[in-house]
């Protein structure tokens, strides 16, 4: 359960220095946002399509990784808006750190 623990030690600070290198991109009807959030401390990118929840679509050994990865997500968004995407894990998987 290390990344739930992660997670409400991150609500208690909101300390959002993490954001600081993030890769944040929005389109017409979608965003493409990788980030290394507390939570995991591993990099990620998640898409939201308008009104719609977030996606994590991927996670990565390291930063370089995480460009090149935010770069192939958001030229697939651009190509085609209406794309399946898929969560990398559960809610179960994350909180109990199965996928990191």
């Amino acid at each position: 359960m290390k990344n739930l623990e992660n997670f409400y030690c991150w609500m208690l600070t909101r300390d959002n220095s993490f954001r600081e290198d993030a890769l944040t991109d929005e389109g017409d009807g979608y965003v493409v946002d990788t980030a290394c959030p507390p939570d995991i401390q591993k990099w990620e990118t998640g898409i939201r399509r308008s009104d719609k929840e977030w996606v994590i679509v991927e996670q990565y050994k390291d930063e370089e990784e995480a460009r090149a990865g935010h770069a192939r997500w958001l030229n697939l968004m651009m190509e085609n808006l209406n794309c399946e995407l898929t969560n990398y894990c559960t809610p179960l998987e994350w909180a109990q750190g199965e996928k990191n």
